[in-house]
This record gives structure tokens, C-alpha cells and sequence, in this order.
């Protein structure tokens, strides 16, 4: 923002910048849906004598290979539901508001299917902290 040419008329003179003024409010952008394309080059090998083959090149490594979403959404369900107590209905109803249609069905599928992919990485850490002579813990009172 700057002064209008205008303004500067009205008051005359001859106007020399000789610094800023910075005002700063904290501001917040939702978190926002995405694609995420993943390209794979795909050839055709061809020998002599024999027919053509199709190679197309692999998919990188996924803890959950067959689920259309990506594992940051999956995070952003679990965590909005585990941490900030958000019900699946309330957070079909934000995608929505994004434009994206997803039930909540679709969105628990994800959540057990994760269940299952991290189930190793709880064992590991539930007999580490059960390997320990003391265990110590924050409680709430009520």
C-alpha cells in the first residue's frame, strides 16, 4: 500500500521515501487437497524374432499400496480424529467444503487399514516402554 499519486497532490511538496512501516497480523490458510501424480516411464523392449514387451517401470514403495490416498491425508484423518476429536461426519463435511466427496466410511477404511500397516511399529514401542523399570506418565484428573 502506498499513498496516492492523488493525496500527494492535494498536500504538495516533494514527497522523498525515507523508510517502511511493517505491521504484521498473524494470518491462516486452511489446509488444502491435492493430487500427487506420479509419472513412471514406460517402454517398449523389442527383440528380433520374438514379439514386443511392455516394461513399465515400478511404483516407489507404499506402506498401503492399493489406497487412492496419499499418506499425508490418511495422517490428517487419524490425527483430526485421535487428536482434535474430530467425528469422520464432521470431517466429510470439511472436504466437502473443499469440493471433495469423501465418506466417512471410505475415510474409517483408512483408518483401520492404517491400523493394521502401523501395527508393528506399536508392538516395537509398547515392549520398549514395558522393558523399562519405571514407566512415567502424565494423568488427568477429573
Amino acid at each position: 500500500m502506498d499513498v496516492t499519486d492523488a493525496e500527494k497532490r492535494v498536500i504538495g511538496g516533494t514527497w522523498v521515501k525515507i523508510g517502511e512501516v511493517v505491521t504484521e497480523k498473524l494470518d491462516y490458510t486452511p489446509a488444502s487437497l491435492f493430487v500427487q501424480r506420479t509419472v513412471r516411464p514406460k517402454y517398449v523392449v523389442q527383440f528380433p524374432g520374438l514379439p514386443d514387451r511392455i516394461v513399465v517401470a515400478d511404483l516407489p514403495p507404499e506402506a498401503m499400496p492399493k489406497c487412492k490416498a496419499a499418506p499425508g491425508l490418511i495422517a490428517d484423518v487419524i490425527v483430526s480424529k485421535m487428536v482434535d476429536h474430530m467425528p469422520l461426519y464432521r470431517q466429510e463435511k470439511r472436504y466437502a467444503r473443499q469440493g471433495v466427496d469423501m465418506s466417512r466410511s471410505t475415510m474409517g477404511g483408512w483408518m483401520q487399514y492404517a491400523a493394521v500397516v502401523l501395527e508393528s511399529l506399536y508392538e516395537l514401542l509398547k515392549n520398549r516402554v514395558l522393558s523399562e523399570n519405571v514407566v512415567h506418565t502424565d494423568t488427568c484428573a477429573r
